[in-house]
This record gives structure tokens, C-alpha cells and sequence, in this order.
């Protein structure tokens, strides 16, 4: 019997996103999907220090990807923890949308430039730099362009998350901790273009759950907003901001000022010129 146009218009469906799935060491299952495409051939892993996790490097330069958004979900299997390391997210001039990832980030580099379109929308991760497992990355993290919002949802450990252009907000559960090269365990928006920069803020928001520790190099372990305006709208840190050896270490800086500020704990300056200071 022929069926009706109408009844076959019914029967259709999107496709889906097509899933990636593969096995962690510790014996979890890790399903990578984008938005954009197919991932086979572009998730590497390696084997992680201990030999107790894989370490994957995904790789989204392809112009496929541009503007893709990306999930990385762990199901805990026996002798794993539900957690997945994600070394190193490689996009190259490719903006991304939203990314999720169920586990630890070490390196993300990402965006275009451009002053319309934001070059992540948004990053939302269980820990970055816990592990210090990068992939085929480093612990620079650059995002060329403006973001929308970062979330960590435990510590940001020797981690440079670098925004040339401005950040909404950025919230960690835990704490900020830098670690033994400049800038590590920090977090900067800059400057890159009046177009998507409201004239009040370059880093809409920060709220730190725990506390801001400095380290022994320059600007490690701490918060930067650079640019016209006031530098962060609010300032929210629940524990200590913490100073150390490295000139403004463990330190919250601005050009612009900030609108509100609470800290819960203590602001306890360090060794280093200008460390444990909110500025």
C-alpha cells in the first residue's frame, strides 16, 4: 500500500550526532560526540603517568568543526572511577559552541579572532590540570576571541586559561592553586574588540568556591582582567586569596576595578612584590 506524503513526513527523524566510543585503562567506557560530525581517526590516547587512566587528545581543527559543540561522557565500569582525562581539545581558527566534559582537562585551544562571534560559548569540566596530563598540548590554554562561561567544577591546578577577549564569567568549585611556571593556576581575559564587550566588564563574574593560592613563578595562581571598563563586574571568593614567592602570585588584578567584591576568608600576602593582593 502507498503511503501518504503526510504519513512519511511523520516517520522521518534527525539524524543524530554520531558517538565515539572508547575504553578508558581503568576500564571505564568514554563516548566523545560532536555536534558538527564524525570523530573517528581524531581522538588519540595515551597512557597517563601510572599507567592508571588514557589520556585522550581530541583534535577539532577541521573546518567540519567550526562552531561544533562537544560532549566527552564517562559510564564507570569495574575498577574505574567515572572519570575520564582529557589532555588536550585542539581547534585550531575553529570557534567552538558548548563543551562538556566529565572528567579533568588539561590544555584547550580554540577560536578565530573574530569580534562577533564568541570563540567558546561555553566549558564546563569536573577539574582542569588535576592529573598535569596534557596530550599532545600544554598547560597554556588559549582562546583567540571573546568566551562565553568557564566552570570547574573542583580545582584549577597549574592550568593558564588565556582569553584575549573577554570572558563572562568564570566559576570554580574549588580552588585556583598555581604551580612552578609563570602564570600557571590563573585565568585572564583581555582585549579584542568593543563589539562584544559590554562597557562595564572584561570578566563579567568570578566565584571561586575555595581559595586563591599563589606559586613560586609570576602571576601563578591568579586572576587577571586587562582591558577599558571595569575589569570584573563581581568577585566572589569563599576562602583565602593567598600570596607566595612569584611577583603577583596569588593575587586578583584589574585595570579597571571591580564592582563587588566578597571574600570570605583572608587576603595574606606572600614573598613576592604585589602577591596575595586584590588590586
Amino acid at each position: 500500500m502507498k503511503l501518504a506524503p503526510s504519513s512519511i513526513e511523520r516517520l522521518e527523524s534527525p539524524i543524530a550526532p554520531a558517538s565515539l566510543v572508547l575504553t578508558d585503562l581503568d576500564g571505564d567506557t568514554v563516548t566523545f560526540t560532536a555536534s558538527a560530525g564524525a570523530l573517528a581517526g581524531l581522538v588519540t590516547k595515551t597512557n597517563a603517568r601510572g599507567d592508571l587512566h588514557s589520556v585522550f587528545s581530541v583534535d577539532l581543527s577541521g573546518a567540519l568543526f567550526g562552531g561544533t559543540d562537544l560532549t566527552v561522557a564517562v559510564k564507570k565500569g569495574a575498577g574505574g572511577d567515572g572519570l575520564a582525562i582529557v589532555g588536550n581539545i585542539a581547534a585550531g581558527v575553529n570557534n567552538l559552541g558548548t563543551v562538556k566534559i566529565a572528567g579533568d582537562l588539561g590544555d584547550l585551544d580554540a577560536g578565530s579572532g573574530s569580534g562577533t562571534v564568541l570563540a567558546i560559548k561555553s566549558l564546563s569540566v569536573q577539574s582542569f590540570g588535576r592529573f598535569g596530563e596534557r596530550g599532545s598540548g600544554n598547560r597554556f590554554s588559549l582562546i583567540t576571541g571573546s568566551g562565553g562561561s568557564l566552570t570547574v567544577k573542583g580545582d584549577l591546578i597549574a592550568s593558564n586559561f588565556y582569553a584575549t577577549g573577554d570572558l563572562a564569567s568564570a566559576s570554580v568549585g574549588g580552588s585556583v592553586i598555581g604551580g612552578g611556571g609563570a602564570l600557571s593556576g590563573s585565568i585572564y581575559a583581555g582585549s579584542v574588540g568593543p563589539e562584544l564587550r559590554s562597557p562595564v566588564l572584561n570578566l563579567g563574574s568570578v566565584t571561586i568556591g575555595g581559595s586563591i593560592q599563589g606559586g613560586e613563578t609570576a602571576g601563578a595562581g591568579s586572576i587577571t582582567a586587562s582591558g577599558s571598563g571595569v575589569g570584573i563586574g563581581l568577585l566572589k571568593i569563599k576562602g583565602d586569596v593567598l600570596g607566595n614567592v612569584g611577583t603577583y602570585s596569588g593575587s586578583v588584578t584589574t585595570t579597571g576595578g571591580i564592582g563587588t567584591r566578597l571574600i570570605g576568608g583572608e587576603i595574606i600576602p606572600g614573598v613576592g612584590a604585589n602577591s596575595g593582593t586584590v588590586s
